[in-house]
């Protein structure tokens, strides 16, 4: 007889419901084990922390909303609308990875005594949701609460996320306060989180001093710092700091490679740009998607086809399979080196096209003088449901305006087109606006729209 028979029969009830349960969630029947909870619940059966943790595990493991709603439901009447901070925090978490801030939100607004945990967790929710001063005020509603409520490492690195994404230095200044008040400034994690918050919110000089103070530094702190350096067209520095890293006995990897090589190619230093490919890859470091598509944009900036060319050759050789980034950025390169017919070659590899490779083909057909086929292709853009963006807008006004009177009539129905998706106080638009009136003989017209600029 096994031990579960000398067990009352509510007991024995209780033990063999979870073993079911827990079954079907370590096998990934997450229905399943739901139902077996609503079963639980049904026959006044306890549900436990532990049951309903392993529910919220299988609800983020199948992003599944709809079933998390029903799980958050059922907790709620089997403990009589009382929700503690443990399994607040884990629901407000199990909300945001399945797509729902609100009901994140909900969570913890219905939290009494909200521990750190909680606090974390919807700071880190709502930056997740681009929430971002959301993210600030609770922080600071935090902050006011100091006296029950110390912040840990994974709210300051969250908030600081919040300030860079949201340009907001001061805030992040005031946090940096708060930091070394409560002696956090040692924590490699937020230091390097405090770095990328500098740069990013363009106090390059604040987050170089952040990087000298430091005690610890670890592969993400040097490479937060070149990339604050990059970012900011300091291409020699971003490369200095490199050379210093490896002199501390930290070796470069491939994002660290990538800052330093795509700082020269956003500078147009596209030779330099190629001269780090060629160290990286005697440094055994593989490029990836993102170095040939910064090479790539170098090229196109500067015209330099012969070196686009061999790019694309190094890319195919590579194996790196091409998805839209890639064949967008060798389209755009071939367009601006003037090789329509290459870009073409490459618009008819791909099996769908998006908004940048059709612009990057308008662009190419109006600079190259070809108005009509510009037209074409715009309109059979907009017949694909894609909404032209100011760039597409701007060449097919340029390719109307190519057309002399020909081209009036579909340049006023595409002015029509800029007002109604509110580009109408775009400088560049309305110079173009005025262009096309002005060479089609519509003066009115083309002093009409300078007034209103």
């Amino acid at each position: 007889m096994t031990k579960l028979h000398h067990l009352p029969s509510r007991v024995q009830a209780q033990a063999a419901h979870l073993a079911k349960l827990r079954g079907f969630c370590e096998n990934g029947q997450l229905h399943d084990a739901m139902a077996a909870a609503q079963t639980m619940f049904h026959h006044q059966l306890p549900i436990s922390s532990t049951i309903l943790y392993c529910l919220i595990q299988g609800c983020i493991q199948n992003r599944d909303l709809d079933t998390g709603k029903r799980l958050y439901s059922l907790a709620l009447d089997a403990r009589r609308n009382l929700l503690d901070s443990f399994l607040g925090c884990h629901f407000i978490h199990m909300f945001s990875l399945c797509g729902s801030l609100y009901e994140a939100s909900s969570v913890f607004d219905r939290i009494h005594e909200p521990s750190v945990y909680c606090w974390s967790a919807i700071i880190q929710a709502n930056v997740k949701h681009g929430q971002n001063q959301e993210s600030i005020y609770l922080y600071q509603k935090m902050h006011r609460k100091s006296a029950c409520i110390t912040p840990d490492s994974h709210v300051f690195v969250a908030i600081l996320k919040a300030c860079s994404n949201a340009c907001e230095v001061m805030q992040g200044q005031f946090i940096h306060g708060n930091i070394v008040e409560l002696s956090f400034q040692c924590d490699v994690v937020i230091t390097n989180a405090l770095i990328d918050m500098y740069h990013r919110c363009g106090s390059l000089q604040d987050a170089f001093r952040m990087f000298c103070q430091s005690s610890k530094r670890d592969l993400i702190t040097w490479n937060s710092m070149i990339s604050g350096f990059a970012n900011h067209k300091r291409c020699k520095e971003a490369y200095s700091l490199m050379e210093q890293m490896r002199c501390n006995g930290v070796e470069p990897n491939l994002v660290t490679w990538n800052s330093v090589l795509s700082g020269y190619a956003q500078n147009g230093d596209y030779k330099k740009a190629l001269e780090i490919l060629e160290q990286m890859q005697q440094a055994k470091i593989e490029p990836d998607c993102f170095t040939f598509t910064s090479l790539l944009k170098a090229c196109g900036a500067k015209g330099a086809f012969s070196e686009g060319k061999w790019i694309h050759t190094q890319l195919i050789r590579s194996g790196i399979r091409f998805d839209l980034q890639i064949s967008n950025a060798l389209v755009d390169m071939y367009v601006k080196c003037g090789r329509l017919e290459d870009a073409c070659k490459e618009t008819h590899k791909l099996s769908s096209c998006d908004v940048v490779t059709w612009t990057s083909m308008i662009v190419g057909y109006t600079q190259k003088g070809h108005g009509e086929h510009s037209l074409e292709l715009f309109n059979e853009m907009k017949l694909k449901d894609m909404q032209p963006g100011k760039v597409a807008y701007s060449a097919a006004l340029k390719a109307c305006a190519g057309l002399g009177l020909r081209g009036i009539e579909e340049g006023r129905s595409i002015h029509d087109a800029i007002i109604k998706h509110g580009f109408d106080e775009d400088t560049v638009l309305g110079s173009s606006i005025i262009d096309l009136y002005a060479k089609c003989g519509k003066l009115e017209d083309a002093h009409f729209v300078f007034n209103r600029l």
